[in-house]
């Protein structure tokens, strides 16, 4: 009795493509959550600009009567398309929306060179100095900025009167200048959930590299090489359009960063290539068409070359026209072998389709023509995940094309050898070590794959240790205190013990960041924690930084004696610590509250915490450099 199997087979292709298709869904809501949240959260401010295409204005020129000659334009579309000038940004905030130190955000990671000048007015005189000049962009190393983001984020400086700022931008590449004021909290939180985002995208994509990497383990198939390379190369563009690459893997490397996405992307389409000439087997069937894909391929060699001796200018239209060239005609000849009957060019066509739609429709959003509702990085990233989706079908489609030709071969040999008993018995005794092998096989793939998700979930642990870090002071951060105070807390109410807990403050650290700059002032924290870490014995004894120059110490079994004890203790030692900062000689010291007390309820933590806060501004309000640690009342 015979079975026909295709109907189960083509169930359970549309259940896994039905399944990708709400996992799309799903992902894509992410960063339409995020528009919302830039519309309602990000705060546009009303801004003119000015393009200077001779290179002839300078800040100076905003001090006095010529700024208002200048030929200040309403701004009412961020895109500028491509352009050798400068163009300056004209914007002012008020001094109410100053109060809470925002930041100014450019949301556009492909910058040279952007400049930023904020000044004010001074009450008396009238005359305009400048409270706060920032210079960065891509020409510049990463960690040249002010805040290491994948974007350009400026700290607005605390103002008693309105500010002016000037913005200076220039590139070689497409210029566009998305400007938004942000209150620091709601962009941690906007932040956070689009790295959440890029995350998934990243890892999800990683995760189709590392299958296909299997299955060639398995296989052999260097289809499953390209495929993963060509995935590889799609995570590097998009990690270079989003500055993560710049961020993460060469923050150094100005000229990579340069040319990172024409480099990323040139490979992409040179192993697009090659995959199309092996799945719609060019050779054979179109040896014309080979032999152009061939010389497109040499070509994209030399654009990358090229990257070695020309401007970014020069390089990108001509790459842009080259992909205009190459796409299109990778989807007609995967439509033409589509009507065919192709399956596998069906799904090809798919792939290149959706790519080429992603692409025009970012460069669309890009250069302002026309405007989506999410960014058009976010476009790229959806059209590339589900570009690996299709094109995985493609590969699982030819692979099962040619292991059904492998097994009809394998049956038409077996027919014509069935005549001999004695060859169907030795066929049999092949079958039966063929599942030998292929038990054993299946045991080893499972054990590398358990070993492989072992070393996968240390390295989640791993990562969820390090992100517990303070990155500056090394030591725990806020949200590791929030945890490890409420365990210590049901410890404390469990085992009725003492939990004590002190609250550290750097008496006038901003005077020590004004004086002798930022540098000086994480030096200092960093010194301050170590001292910490000096004085704190215990091992359950845990020193988190609870913000800005604020640390807290919990101290589980600790009674109030000893935690006045410890309190001066550390009280002195910084008093009496001289810090030495590039040749200058500074001291700090420090106030402190704190107390100790049993825990008796599930909530009691968050109640101490604010005591000790209290506490702790009554050492500060008392003169500072002072200790008080009392009993909870």
């Amino acid at each position: 009795m015979q079975f026909n199997k295709k109907p189960t087979l083509q169930v359970v292709s549309i259940g896994i493509i039905l399944l990708t298709l709400v996992f799309l869904s799903v992902l894509m809501g992410i960063p339409y959550y995020l528009s919302k949240m830039n519309e309602e959260n990000g705060q546009i401010l009303a801004s003119q600009f000015f393009v200077d295409t001779q290179q002839s204005v300078d800040a100076n020129k905003f001090y006095g009567p010529e700024n208002s000659m200048l030929d200040w334009q309403k701004l009412e579309n961020e895109n500028f398309g491509l352009s050798n000038a400068s163009f300056w940004i004209k914007l002012k905030i008020e001094a109410a929306q100053t109060q809470n130190e925002p930041l100014l955000l450019i949301d556009y990671s492909l910058l040279d060179q952007v400049n930023v000048w904020f000044i004010a007015a001074q009450a008396d005189s009238g005359e305009r100095d400048t409270v706060a000049a920032y210079s960065t962009g891509d020409s510049f190393p990463f960690y040249n900025r002010i805040v290491e983001h994948e974007q350009f984020l400026f700290n607005v400086p605390s103002s008693e009167v309105d500010l002016e700022v000037f913005i200076r931008v220039r590139s070689e590449g497409a210029i566009k200048i998305p400007i938004t004021l942000w209150d620091k909290n709601e962009f941690i939180e906007y932040s956070g959930l689009y790295k959440l985002f890029a995350g998934i995208f990243f890892g999800y994509l990683i995760a189709m590299i590392i299958t296909s990497l299997f299955v060639y383990s398995t296989t052999r198939n260097p289809l499953f090489i390209i495929y993963s390379g060509f995935v590889f190369s799609i995570i590097l563009g998009v990690a270079s359009l989003e500055g993560f690459a710049f961020h993460y893997l060469w923050p150094n490397w100005l000229w990579v960063q340069e040319y990172g996405v024409i480099l990323a992307f040139s490979m992409t389409a040179i192993l697009g290539i090659s995959m199309s000439s092996r799945l719609l087997e060019l050779r054979d069937c179109f040896p014309n068409i080979y032999r152009l894909f061939s010389a497109l391929r040499l070509v994209y060699i030399f654009i990358i070359l090229s990257c070695l001796f020309f401007s970014y200018a020069l390089i990108a239209p001509l790459f842009m026209l080259l992909l205009c060239i190459t796409i299109p005609l990778i989807c007609c000849l995967s439509l033409v072998l589509a009507l065919r009957g192709n399956r596998i060019a069906m799904y090809y066509c798919a792939t290149w389709l959706v790519f080429f739609c992603s692409c025009i429709l970012a460069a669309l959003e890009n250069f302002g023509i026309y405007s989506t509702f999410v960014d058009y990085s976010v476009i790229i990233m959806g059209g590339a995940l589900l570009d690996s989706i299709i094109l995985s079908f493609a590969l699982a489609t030819k692979f099962n094309q040619q292991l059904e030709q492998a097994i009809q071969t394998k049956d038409i040999a077996i027919n014509k050898e069935i005549e001999a008993l004695e060859a169907q018995e030795e066929l049999l005794k092949l079958q039966e070590q063929n599942k030998i092998d292929l038990e054993y096989n299946i045991e080893e793939r499972t054990l590398e794959l358990e070993i492989a998700l072992r070393e996968l979930a240390e390295k989640n642990q791993e990562l969820e240790r390090l992100s517990a870090i303070d990155p500056l002071t090394s030591v725990m951060n806020r949200r590791y205190f929030d945890k490890r105070l409420l365990a210590e807390s049901r410890r404390s109410r469990r085992e009725i013990t003492s939990l004590g807990i002190l609250m550290l403050d750097i008496d006038h650290f901003k005077k020590i960041n004004d004086n002798h700059g930022h540098l000086c002032g994480d030096y200092c924290l960093k010194l301050f924690a170590q001292m910490l870490k000096d004085t704190i014995k215990r091992p359950t004894d845990v020193i988190c930084r609870y913000g800005g120059e604020e640390f807290v110490l919990i101290l589980p079994n600790t009674s109030l004696e000893g935690l006045q004890v410890l309190a001066e203790r550390i009280r002195l030692a910084i008093q009496e610590k001289t810090i030495l900062f590039e040749s200058k000689q500074l001291s700090m010291t420090v106030s402190i509250g704190g107390c100790s007390r049993v825990m008796g309820s599930e909530e009691e933590h968050a109640i101490i915490i604010g005591y000790v806060d209290k506490l702790l501004y009554q050492a500060k309000e008392t003169g500072r450099n002072r200790c008080v640690i009392e009993e909870y009342q």
